[in-house]
């Protein structure tokens, strides 16, 4: 199995009761996630990270601009090792995105593996996109996952209405030449435009702990679901259970097994509560 990845550690969903620290896809494809990359070379003269204020349940970001992950470098060994197999997808999101810099990364990567497709988690956070942005990377995109407040986000953007999740749907896959779209909806679960199919997949109630990761977990087990062949209905099933099991525990990377993930699915174990994740 191969995969190739430029920021999140080699894991795997794995065998039932082996615990998994990050739902990061294991497929025989390769994948390769721009954002924030250890592999890279960063500058030292700049602070890194971001600090997470909680509120309630829904914590607050502040990014610290400029940082660090503004400034990725890969060398041109890098590069070539980063390409040295094929390379089937990319995932990429919007923050990273308005640093010139990182945004010219993302470019030269995509024309690289203009083969690949592009998983594109738009992700908006305030003061961290502009409308060309996530429209230059809707562009690029094969598929894109955003939340039910980031559809309506968009809609104002862009100056577009739509009557239902499935028209919005419908209409931005069609105009961006999707082939296909999530929205997640916090406790509903997800909707899922692929292949000119929509379908609805209930969410899990679960007590939330942290929301804080529970995205990227449904997104990272979204992608493993792309890259094994699943029916769109099993990929954002899937998603949706790792995506719970993940906010009902704290931090942002916390351990969990695919029994328990297959336990939310049958609805042992579980207790009701309120998710409000992705």
């Amino acid at each position: 199995m191969s995969k190739l990845k430029l920021n999140l550690l080699p894991r795997r969903f794995g065998t039932a009761g082996r615990r998994t620290r990050r739902a990061v896809p294991t497929t025989r494809e390769s994948i390769l996630c721009q954002n924030f990359n250890p592999a890279c070379a960063w500058p030292d003269n700049h602070q890194t990270g971001a600090r997470r204020r909680p509120r309630g349940l829904l914590p607050k970001f502040v990014l610290h601009r400029p940082a660090a992950y503004d400034f990725p470098q890969l060398t041109a060994a890098q590069f070539g090792q980063l390409f040295s197999r094929p390379v089937d997808w990319i995932y990429f999101g919007t923050l990273h995105q308005m640093s010139p810099q990182a945004r010219q990364l993302t470019t030269d990567l995509l024309d690289r593996a203009s083969g690949a497709r592009r998983f594109y988690d738009v992700n908006l956070r305030a003061d961290a996109y502009t409308p060309t942005l996530i429209q230059q990377l809707m562009s690029r995109a094969t598929i894109v996952k955003l939340n039910h407040e980031e559809v309506e986000a968009i809609a104002r953007m862009f100056g577009t209405r739509h009557r239902s999740l499935e028209e919005f749907c419908r209409n931005y896959a069609d105009l961006y030449k999707w082939a296909g779209v999530c929205v997640t909806r916090g406790s509903l679960g997800c909707v899922v435009l692929m292949d000119g199919r929509y379908s609805e997949a209930p969410g899990y109630p679960i007590q939330v702990v942290d929301t804080v990761g529970a995205g990227d977990a449904f997104a990272a087990a979204f992608l493993h679901g792309l890259g094994s062949g699943w029916s769109p209905l099993e990929i954002a099933d899937f998603a949706n259970r790792v995506g719970a099991l993940v906010a009902s525990r704290r931090g942002a990377i916390p351990d969990w097994t695919p029994t328990e993930a297959n336990a939310l699915q049958s609805g042992i174990g579980t207790t009701i509560g309120r998710l409000e994740t992705a």
